[in-house]
């Protein structure tokens, strides 16, 4: 497995810097001076504890497991309140990993499924690439405001 797989994209490496998630990964995506092309980027092993201006982290899927929370608490519509991460992995070509997070308390509806577990994103988050699902997960808690940064 070659490292850009084991790594976010630089979209969303981009896109999580904007967002304010502190820029402390192991690689970094490092503009390319031998190839001046705009978003002609390397990815390079951090060595430095400051990240320079125009790089960004390049998280692996381990550290966004660290930074992603395994359990997420709305503290309203108990007991319907707590949501633990879910991954699924699938042998289908662009949504092999499928993410979201799931209430641990059953509930029942008349119409429709009538067990069900809630999931606390209305659509699943899915990619072809880990890192990326992961990425895009945490972007979306982000955005819904269950994670917060300061920017």
């Amino acid at each position: 497995m070659n490292l850009e797989e084991q790594v976010i994209s630089l979209d969303y490496a981009r896109k999580l810097a904007l967002l304010g998630v502190k820029q402390e990964s192991i690689f970094k995506f490092s503009f390319s001076m031998i190839n001046a092309r705009k978003d002609c980027y390397d990815i390079v092993r951090h060595t430095s504890l400051e990240i320079m201006k125009g790089d960004y982290s390049a998280f692996t899927t381990n550290e966004l497991f660290d930074i992603l929370p395994a359990v997420i608490d709305t503290k309203k519509d108990e007991p319907f309140n707590k949501f633990h991460m879910h991954l699924v992995k699938r042998n289908i070509k662009n949504i092999e990993y499928i993410l979201n997070y799931y209430c641990d308390t059953q509930q029942y509806k008349k119409d429709g499924d009538p067990f069900f577990l809630p999931n606390l994103i209305q659509n699943n988050i899915y990619d072809e690439k880990l890192p990326d699902a992961l990425a895009k997960l945490l972007i979306a808690l982000i955005e819904m405001e269950y994670v917060k940064y300061e920017k």
